[in-house]
């Protein structure tokens, strides 16, 4: 039988939308809510098998445990309550739970392929298993497909992970530009490729040239070429470009890397998908932190992961007018 997380009613989940700690804290509990049971069943059979991940439930937890770092990344700039667009919101975990707490926010989602062909069953499946007033909107469309005409415009567009597999990324950005209220903020997390590693597959890369990895480590990219295959190597400079194009403009937040270190020693679902080198070497006590404070000096646009914030050029984000982005006439 579905429940409201908490056990309570859609009109007493609202929470204060400026407190980053409450809702982590109300997210946690989002989760902990879950019927897990009823997703398991809801996917059985349905999703391949995983030989590094175990299987359904394995795969599941690395996906709720990514939902606390974009919830993370966008905290900080809920205050203002504005239109929020969560693109690649995957199986959907933090669209619903922004929607459960008063939140205005529309996810995106194609429709995964390849390496992420279970995504689309496990989105289905964590919709049926929620309560009715805490499902969100989740769109089958891709970010190349958005117009203001009509979908709007938002004051919050963000993903998480998300940018390293879009193929046509000019594009997305055009489309994420036209869709971006003119006081708006876009806000990135994605791997850069100009530092030579893969997360995926926990490789390390060719230098400059990280499609020529394949003839380098050809059997271990060929067991996960249905990810190999998903990737563009996104670079900041490439996305600087891409700003510059659709007249945005980029900022690469530092830190980032150490951020991602620390969490690294700390975290077991991320510190698994990582190669048992890095995670052992990230978990040294000395050794750690010696890294860790290596790595937080790396300038942010040779460092992975990025957080890239995204403005239209010639404006200055407002929290007044990012809480004023408009939903398509249809919806007005």
């Amino acid at each position: 039988m579905k429940k409201s997380p908490d056990g309570q009613g859609a009109s007493s989940a609202t929470i204060e939308s400026g407190d980053p700690a409450a809702l982590l804290a109300g997210l946690e509990r989002f989760i902990g809510s879950l019927d897990r049971g009823a997703v398991a069943d809801a996917l059985a059979g349905q999703t391949p098998r995983s030989k590094d991940r175990g299987g359904d439930d394995d795969l599941l937890d690395t996906y709720l445990n990514e939902a606390p770092v974009g919830l993370e990344l966008v905290a900080p700039h809920l205050s203002v309550r504005p239109r929020i667009l969560e693109v690649g919101s995957g199986i959907g975990i933090l669209t619903h739970f922004l929607h459960w707490r008063g939140f205005d926010i529309t996810g995106i989602e194609p429709g995964a392929a390849g390496g992420f062909a279970a995504m689309t069953a496990m989105s289905t499946a964590l919709a049926r298993a929620l309560a009715p007033e805490a499902r969100g909107r989740v769109l089958p469309i891709a970010a190349a497909d958005l117009g203001p005409a009509a979908h709007g415009t938002f004051g919050l567009i963000f993903s998480v992970n998300v940018l390293e597999h879009v193929m046509k990324l000019d594009e997305t950005f055009a489309a994420l530009a036209s869709v971006l209220a003119p006081s708006g903020r876009m806000i990135h997390l994605c791997p850069n490729y100009a530092f030579p590693y893969e997360p995926h597959l926990a490789i390390p890369l060719v230098p400059g040239a990280p499609r020529l990895t394949r003839h380098l480590l050809p059997s271990t990219i060929e067991e996960s070429r249905a990810i190999w295959s998903t990737l563009n190597f996104i670079t900041a400079a490439r996305v600087a470009r891409l700003a510059r194009r659709h007249r945005l403009r980029a900022r690469f937040l530092p830190g980032v890397m150490a951020t991602h270190f620390r969490r690294l020693r700390k975290d077991d679902i991320l510190a698994a998908r990582h190669s048992r080198l890095v995670s052992r070497i990230a978990r040294a006590p000395a050794a750690g932190a010696l890294l860790e404070a290596v790595l937080g000096a790396i300038p942010p646009r040779l460092a992975t992961p990025m957080v890239i914030e995204l403005t239209h050029a010639g404006t200055r984000p407002s929290a007044s007018d990012a809480g004023q982005s408009q939903p398509p006439p249809s919806a007005a």
